[in-house]
Order: C-alpha cells, then sequence, then structure tokens
C-alpha cells in the first residue's frame, strides 16, 4: 500500500512539473528525451525556419494563383455549392492553414504560453502570428457555417482574404537577411529625407542670392 502511495504521489509530482514546464516554457537537457523537449528541439532548429518560410512563400504563390483564378473546381465548370464539385482553393487553404496551426502550436509548447504571449522581445510578433492563423480559423468555419449567398459572408471571405496577404510580413521575421534589408532601407530613407532637407536649404540660398545680387 505504501508503494502503491509513493508512485501515485511521484506521478502527480511528475504530472505538474510537466504542467509548469508548459506554461513556462522552462526544459532542462533531461527533458530531450520526452514529447515537449523533442518538440522544442525540431521548434529551435534552423531547418524548422527554412521550412515555414518555404511553406510561406508557397502560400503567397497561391494566393498570386488565386487572384488570378478566383473559381477552380474539380470537375471544372461544376457549381461550388454541389454536394458533388470539389473547391481547389478552399481546401488549399486549409491545408495552409493547418500547417501554420501546427506550426503556432509547436512554437506554443516550446515557449509556453506565457513565454509566447508576454516574451518582452516577440511580443508583437507572436501576437501577429496568432491573430493570422486566428482569422485563417474563422475564415474557415464561415464558410462552412455561413450562408454563401449573403452578403455577410461575402464581405467576411473579402476582408480575411486581404489579411491573409499579412503572412508575408512574417517573413520578416523568418528571414534574417531580408529583415536586415529592411531595416537598412529604413535607415536609408531616414539619410534621403535629410538630404532632401539640405538640398531645399541649398536652393532657397541660391534663389536669395540671385534674387539679390541679380535681381
Amino acid at each position: 500500500g505504501d508503494t502503491m502511495y509513493v508512485a501515485a504521489q511521484q506521478g502527480d509530482s511528475d504530472e505538474r512539473e510537466m504542467t509548469s514546464a508548459w506554461s513556462s516554457g522552462d526544459y532542462s537537457s533531461d527533458d530531450d528525451r520526452n514529447f515537449f523537449g523533442r518538440v522544442r528541439t525540431i521548434t529551435l532548429s534552423p531547418h524548422f525556419t527554412l521550412i515555414v518560410s518555404c511553406v510561406i512563400l508557397l502560400n503567397t504563390l497561391t494566393m498570386a494563383c488565386q487572384a488570378n483564378t478566383p473559381v477552380m473546381t474539380v470537375p471544372e465548370g461544376c457549381v461550388p455549392d454541389h454536394p458533388t464539385c470539389l473547391d481547389v482553393w478552399l481546401w488549399v487553404n486549409i491545408a495552409f492553414l493547418t500547417a501554420f496551426t501546427v506550426e503556432l502550436t509547436m512554437r506554443l509548447i516550446t515557449h509556453g504560453c506565457c513565454g509566447f504571449f508576454c516574451s518582452k522581445d516577440d511580443l508583437a510578433w507572436n501576437w501577429f502570428d496568432f491573430s493570422i492563423v486566428a482569422l485563417g480559423l474563422l475564415d474557415v468555419c464561415g464558410r462552412f457555417l455561413l450562408n454563401r449567398g449573403t452578403s455577410q459572408f461575402v464581405t467576411m471571405i473579402r476582408t480575411v482574404r486581404i489579411l491573409r496577404l499579412l503572412r508575408i510580413v512574417r517573413l520578416f521575421r523568418q528571414l534574417r537577411k531580408l529583415r536586415m534589408l529592411v531595416r537598412g532601407l529604413i535607415g536609408s530613407l531616414t539619410i534621403v529625407f535629410w538630404i532632401f532637407i539640405m538640398i531645399v536649404m541649398l536652393m532657397l540660398v541660391c534663389a536669395i542670392l540671385c534674387t539679390d545680387l541679380i535681381g
């Protein structure tokens, strides 16, 4: 009886430690053998970042194709609402949304809820990623729950399609060199602004001198 009691206490202690580690994202090297440790190892690897970047690029190309061909069904030319008609773009978007949801879940497991939503370094980016995935889930749920013929559904779909373009912004976070390029561009714009001010001031000085000397 004492052995079973000690084993039960040990199990409860392990469960509390696992729950605490998940909520805070605090894992030790000994945790690499369990599920959370393996997810953390995969998420923090550079290959994971590269794969996510490729998925974002592929999703961007897909959205460009969808903008060019809004309706793509199988068989071709069938009515999208018909039970035997397959809406290709709908299921393609669901596939990408599933990939982004899995990626967000892995990052939540890695950093924990507190580390993900309250991080000082990546707070804005984390909330941005969470909002994009949440809007995508809202889009898919709306397609199945709302009547497609209503103006409310059409307005929601147009809004979500525009907001889906914000996924491209995630590349600035995933690709370090691209982020450095954007920062350099913003820094150069500041220099260009002050050069413009200097040219305007020189032109004003020259105009005043020419007016006073030449008339």
